[in-house]
């Protein structure tokens, strides 16, 4: 019996002297090697403490089975991943991880889940000094050149919307159907927290529905739960191109009104001169039923009209039309059995560019005009 008591003490000396749980009289809990000069304990309620030496690293709380990590066995656990002092926390869910608020159900600000996709998801708006994403040259392949995408741009429609609320009423309640102090705190803290939430869901917004962008930017759409996602920072290459496109079209469009400016100032220093009969610009008044009209279209790249009236007694009525140099290019002989009538030109039968037409009646010029063939 006396050996049997010694024997029991002797075990309990020795568990107590490689315990690994000890909790000081003032609450704090330490798990894994203690020291003795060691005064954290003083702050903190809760050590996990690891097991290399003095650093103490490589401390690991797991939670459910804990596999060999070769085997993908790692389930869940909190602490440093390696057996080095690093002092980082690693937060490791096997299949991902959840953050979750209020009493968590359905409640879940951010997750990132394996099994919905390699993405990180959150539920809320997002705030930083600014976002970066990987573009090195060295990290792609299949570059291309956007092409047309001014005719893809046009084809979307911005829209003016806002979020529909979804606010998640908490009823936490104690076991004996009375409330707590605290659980009316919490109550009456979500009560007001979901009502902010409704008037952030109605703020106006600015964007693209997804299934309208899809049809025209189906690489900028996702799906995850059912729902569709845009990929805006995906459009910003688009609009760019888009914008330089415009940009192009808008350039040579000034260049091409630049060099008719020019042509129509060159037009007005112009004397013509009827066939037989040298006049410079002499008209005579339109006061007796004489008139030239506006060819319509103009500018005109297949055809054009050009309207006239002639009044009894005009004779040798005629039609010139010349290039910006003064060279005649056509010479029409007019009806003048006719007091009206009109002239078709075809594109194909005079010079690109600015023309001017005449009408000169009894030999004299009548009236000028200028019209141009793109």
């Amino acid at each position: 019996m006396k050996n049997y008591f010694i024997t029991i003490i002797l075990l309990l000396l020795c568990i107590s002297a490689n315990a690994q749980i000890r909790v000081e009289s003032n609450g704090a809990v330490h798990v894994g090697t203690f020291r003795e000069n060691n005064d954290l304990h003083q702050v903190t309620n809760l050590q996990i403490l690891g097991r290399n030496g003095d650093a103490r690293s490589a401390s690991k709380a797991s939670f459910g089975d804990m596999g060999r990590q070769a085997n993908q066995g790692w389930n869940v656990f909190l602490g440093e991943w390696t057996n080095d002092d690093t002092d980082m926390m690693w937060l490791h869910g096997k299949y991902g991880t959840y953050f979750t608020y209020g009493d968590a159900i359905d409640k879940t600000f951010a997750y990132y889940d394996l099994l919905k996709g390699n993405q990180f998801v959150f539920n809320t708006a997002v705030t930083a000094t600014s976002f970066n994403l990987p573009s090195d040259e060295r990290l792609k392949e299949n570059i291309q050149e956007i092409k047309q995408p001014l005719s893809s741009l046009i084809k979307l429609n911005g829209v003016d919307y806002n979020y529909k609320s979804k606010p998640g009423k908490l009823k936490t309640k104690s076991t004996d159907g009375s409330l707590t102090a605290k659980e009316i705190r919490d109550i009456a803290f979500f009560d007001k927290w979901d009502k902010e939430q409704e008037k952030k869901a109605i703020k106006k917004r600015h964007g693209f529905v997804a299934q309208e962008l899809q049809e025209v930017f189906p690489e900028l759409v996702e799906e995850q739960d059912g729902y569709l996602s845009v990929d805006y920072i995906g459009l910003i290459p688009v609009i760019v191109e888009g914008i330089k496109e415009m940009q192009s079209i808008i350039t040579q469009q000034n260049e091409k009104i630049k060099s008719l400016e020019t042509l129509l100032e060159k037009s007005d220093n112009l004397n013509f001169q009827t066939q037989g009969t040298t006049t410079g610009n002499e008209k005579i008044e339109i006061t007796n039923g004489i008139s030239l009209n506006q060819n319509i279209p103009n500018p005109f790249n297949s055809s054009t009209e050009i309207a006239y009236s002639i009044p009894a007694g005009v004779e040798n009525a005629v039609m010139n039309i010349y290039n910006i140099n003064g060279t005649l290019i056509k010479r029409i002989s007019l009806d003048n059995s006719l007091t009206s009538g009109s002239v078709k030109i075809s594109s194909s039968d005079v010079p690109k560019g600015v023309l001017v037409y005449t009408l000169t009646a009894n030999g004299k010029i009548i009236d000028q005009k200028r019209m141009i063939n793109q």
